[in-house]
């Protein structure tokens, strides 16, 4: 599966359209509208991925059976992401990929396997 870079791919309308809100006086109604369209465009990119997810999921439940997933310490994995109290973090809302397979598989009726971390068959350690 290629990840599609799509703020890469958007980065010189992003850059304009950024250009565009800084060249406007502020408080205008012209920075207003130019605001709009930034956010927009960074709307169009957030939908984009989201899609890319929702396709990516409906093609693996569709090619499989039965989907293995790893059983992960996340609550360890997004310590800093959480941040503290002197310096919050960056928690966005982002699309979960096995949240998304999870309602591809109950749309689909296909099943799932929750395996923990080190007994899989291709786990050497």
């Amino acid at each position: 599966m290629e990840n599609p870079r799509f703020l890469r791919t958007s980065e010189r309308k992003l850059k304009a359209l950024g250009r565009a809100v800084s060249r406007k006086k502020r408080g205008s109604k012209n920075r207003k509208k130019a605001v709009a369209k930034l956010g927009r465009q960074h709307e169009r990119i957030a939908n984009r991925r989201e899609d890319f997810l929702h396709r990516q999921s409906a093609e693996l439940v569709g090619r499989a059976a039965l989907l293995a997933t790893e059983k992960l310490a996340i609550k360890n994995m997004t310590r800093r992401a959480r941040g503290t109290v002197e310096s919050p973090g960056k928690n966005g809302r982002r699309p979960n990929p096995k949240a998304l397979c999870l309602t591809a598989l109950r749309l689909g009726g296909t099943g799932i396997l929750p395996v923990q971390r080190g007994t899989g068959p291709l786990d050497t350690g």
